[in-house]
This record gives structure tokens, C-alpha cells and sequence, in this order.
């Protein structure tokens, strides 16, 4: 099972002190963005600088330290130690409200192009008020942090599906179709109780998330 702690630091200031504490923690940063809104993708620049400053001070410090200790171990005759630098996290660049496809205003191609250009880990696409691809980013994301990667049949299972009701729900219902419906309601519970299990064997682990 992966377990993932979530914090959303979207709504704080770039000159928060707390910021960088968030960052540090976590393994998985994920860059948001709103699709309908040209300058939410162009303050993205700034957060990400926000983070490779927020590494690169805490690794600089860390490296400072160890060489103080080092030298104190070199005059006692001890081994020197390494710095234990903290690790860059995987970053996501996420576009959300695709839901309002009249009103894009960012468009794929920069999407993708901001993600070659920064050397992201990659991106996806959302709508926080449909539920569109929300579940399906956790569990790509969580798998791949403790290294499995889930098919495209796997995670079809976690798509939200939107219902339509017409008419009287017994009408136009085809003979067996009840049978189907319980059949693959339960395909769909086997596969969530898989991806919530061990991953098909491939162990678990945890991360931490910060929603940018």
C-alpha cells in the first residue's frame, strides 16, 4: 500500500517562510495551473525557481555542515563522512478546468513544451469540479513513486464515469444486462483493491505531495 500525505501550498505567498519546509518534505511536487487563465502558467516560472532555490540553499547548507564535521574527524584521524543531499522530487506540471474547453486559453502544445523545457517528470491534464483524471493522477503518480507503473487497463478503473438517466430506469434495459452490470462492478472492485494492495507484488511505501 502507498500511503500519500497531501498538502496544497497554492494559496500561500512566494515569500512564505514556510514554503520551503513544505518542498523539502516532500517527494512529489505537483505545478498547477488553470487552463482559462494565461497568467496562472506564466507565475508557474516563478514557483518553480521558488523550489530549486528552496533545494539548492538546503543542500548547500548540508554540504557546509559535513565539511565542519569532516574536519573535525580529519584532526581526530576518523573517516570522513558525505553529504547526505536531499533529493530533487518528481514534478508534475498539471493544467486544470479542461472541462471549460470553450474558455482554454493554454494550450497543449505549451503545456508539453513547459515540460520539455524545464525537464519535468511530467503532466497531466484535470478538472477539479468534474472529478475528470483526478483519481487517475493520484494513482499514477504513487505507483511510480515506489517504482511500479500501472497499465492503462488498471487505471481505466479509476476514471470517473459520468451517469445519465433516461427515462425509467428499467426501460430500454437489454436482457442480462443486470448480470453484466454486477460483473463489471466487481472487475471494478478487484482492481481498486488491487492498486490499494501491494501493487501486483512490487512492495509499498509512502510519499508526500505538495500541490503548487
Amino acid at each position: 500500500m502507498v500511503k500519500c500525505t497531501v498538502w496544497d501550498i497554492g494559496g500561500q505567498s512566494l515569500s512564505s517562510k514556510n514554503l520551503s519546509n513544505y518542498v523539502i518534505a516532500s517527494t512529489i511536487l505537483f505545478l498547477c495551473y488553470d487552463v482559462t487563465d494565461p497568467q496562472s502558467f506564466a507565475d508557474l516560472s516563478d514557483w518553480l525557481t521558488m523550489v530549486r532555490r528552496a533545494y539548492d540553499e538546503r543542500n548547500a547548507s548540508i554540504t557546509k555542515e559535513t565539511e565542519e564535521q569532516n574536519e573535525s574527524l580529519a584532526t581526530a584521524g576518523k573517516r570522513k563522512k558525505k553529504p547526505k543531499l536531499i533529493k530533487f522530487p518528481a514534478m508534475y506540471l498539471v493544467g486544470n478546468k479542461i472541462d471549460l474547453i470553450a474558455h482554454r486559453r493554454v494550450h497543449e502544445r505549451e503545456h508539453e513544451s513547459f515540460i520539455s523545457s524545464e525537464d519535468l517528470t511530467g503532466g497531466f491534464f484535470m478538472s477539479a469540479q468534474s472529478g475528470e483524471n483526478v483519481l487517475s493522477v493520484f494513482y499514477k503518480v504513487a505507483a511510480q513513486s515506489v517504482g511500479i507503473e500501472l497499465t492503462e487497463y488498471e487505471l481505466e478503473f479509476t476514471k470517473k464515469v459520468l451517469s445519465v438517466s433516461v427515462g425509467k430506469e428499467a426501460e430500454g434495459k437489454m436482457k442480462g444486462s443486470e448480470a453484466i452490470e454486477k460483473e463489471d462492478q466487481q472487475a471494478h472492485e478487484d482492481v481498486l483493491n488491487m492498486l490499494k494492495g501491494s501493487g501486483g507484488g512490487g512492495g509499498g511505501g509512502a510519499c508526500n505531495c505538495s500541490v503548487c
